[in-house]
């Protein structure tokens, strides 16, 4: 199903060496090397990166610092054995998590001469394009890890240069080993890197999706693809998640190119704006205004807005907001007044499931009055709006009102549909939710059509495991 092509603009790529049909696995690997992290350490083998079970699991025979599912993945650990460069030493549980993978892969690759192995070594670095302060900082973490696998005598102890390029093509190749449902980066299990899945190029609207059984990956189309069309991943936020300037940002920071996805051919549009607009001064308009000004995070978005995006003009009757400064200032006023109430209602739902029902109650009602500013003040599909929407459905799932929580529900549902392609994740699991609090208020029929269409799509990424 695998073909590879190499162009100037695009450097080497996958590609799809015949037609494949939207839900096709197109290849299942294991990493070249990978990296637990540390706060799974105690629930996931270290090998394999199953879980584990406390009376059930193995340990390393010489120290206390990894676990295993079984003695087999105990005894395939080679940096776990005799004088293992990790085993007993406390470094590996120092060292940032990148670190240690770069120290892992240069280690093998100083004695693996497959042709996997010599893939991997051509991986790209974007040496020329980091910045010094980076680099400098990446060169001191590589002579650190080099010097630490020293103090073990048995080898292989990779020199402080191979461990810096590897750590550049940890940061431009490696991938994050996720559960299947996801929001952020605190839900990563491990760090790896995969040989083929290292040649996916990227795209904001991806036409494949990955997903891991322990550290086994698993590529599937989430679209049908012709033969010779690129294979597409995504690096970081898709669209929905993050408007085009914010997505491009990241990317070029991070990956050094300027994303020129479909999604972002599509550029700012209404649909975008909408996602971090404010409400028209006109009442009587349905357009947006973004603002021409920098935005700090949490008035009108979730993340600050550069100043360079907005016009502060709404999007379709033109009316500008220097034409009314006064309303302007109070619109200001009261999304403050919004952000601060927002934040005091989290730091009271901290742990919702132990929150006594005289808090819930209280944060019920300051988002209830943040959500009256937002309704006032910003787009109906701004995602401000769903967020307060989405708390205020979980304290009404926790007190056990059904209607509200489905009301709510229904809302971020709406909100999520207008950012993100209808094939996303994102869109399913809002589906799965709602379909739970239907069910539970026995409206089988509805609750069955909204868990139809999200297993529809939730297949197309995860397969049968759906």
């Amino acid at each position: 199903m695998l073909a590879w092509k190499s162009s100037a603009e695009q450097g080497r790529q996958l590609v799809a060496a015949h037609d494949v049909v939207a839900g096709s696995v197109l290849w299942i690997e294991e990493p070249f090397a990978h990296l637990l992290l540390k706060q799974h350490r105690k629930r996931k083998c270290s090998m394999c990166l199953k879980p584990v079970q406390a009376h059930t699991s193995f340990s390393c025979p010489a120290c206390p610092l990894v676990r295993y599912c079984s003695p087999s993945c105990c005894q395939r650990d080679p940096f776990h054995t005799a004088k293992g460069s990790e085993c007993g030493m406390p470094w590996s549980v120092l060292l940032p998590a990148d670190a240690v993978l770069a120290t892992r892969m240069a280690a093998k690759l100083s004695q693996d001469t497959s042709s996997c192995a010599q893939h991997i070594q051509t991986l790209q670095t974007h040496l020329k394009q980091t910045s010094l302060p980076v680099l400098t900082e990446l060169s001191l973490l590589a002579t650190l890890a080099a010097i630490c696998c020293r103090q073990q005598g048995a080898g292989p102890h990779p020199s402080a240069g191979s461990i810096l390029t590897a750590l550049l093509q940890v940061h431009t190749n490696g991938l994050a080993v996720v559960p299947q449902q996801h929001t952020d980066a605190s839900d990563r299990i491990a760090l790896a890197v995969y040989p083929t899945a290292s040649l996916m190029n990227h795209s904001c609207q991806p036409n494949i999706a990955v997903c891991f059984n322990g550290c086994e990956l698993t590529a599937r189309a989430t679209e049908s693809v012709q033969a010779g069309e690129p294979l597409l991943h995504c690096y970081g936020a898709q669209t929905g998640a993050l408007i085009t300037p914010l997505r491009q940002q990241q990317l070029q920071e991070q990956y050094h190119f300027v994303c020129g996805c479909r999604a972002c051919q599509a550029g700012f549009d209404e649909s975008e704006q909408a996602m971090v607009g404010l409400r028209c001064l006109d009442s009587k308009c349905s357009g947006v205004i973004v603002p021409k000004q920098a935005t700090p995070a949490g008035l009108c978005s979730i993340e600050p807005l550069p100043g360079c995006i907005g016009s502060g003009c709404c999007n379709r009757c033109r009316k500008c907001w220097n034409e009314d400064p006064d309303s302007s200032h109070s619109v200001w006023s009261a999304l403050h007044v919004a952000k601060a109430e927002y934040a005091l209602a989290l730091s009271q739902l901290h742990n919702i499931d132990e929150v006594e029902v005289r808090t819930l109650t209280a944060a019920t009602q300051s988002l209830l009055h943040v959500s009256e500013i937002q309704h006032k003040y910003l787009g109906i599909a701004n995602q401000l709006m769903a967020q307060t929407n989405n708390q205020l459905a979980e304290i009404h799932a926790t007190m056990g009102d059904w209607q509200q929580a489905t009301f709510y529900c229904h809302k971020v549902l709406e909100a999520i549909q207008c950012s993100y392609p209808q094939s996303s994740t994102a869109v399913a699991y809002q589906m799965l939710k709602l379909a739970d609090l239907l069910k539970v208020q026995g409206h089988q029929p509805l609750a069955h059509e909204q868990a139809t269409a999200a297993k529809r799509v939730l297949q197309l990424h995860f397969g049968d495991s759906a």
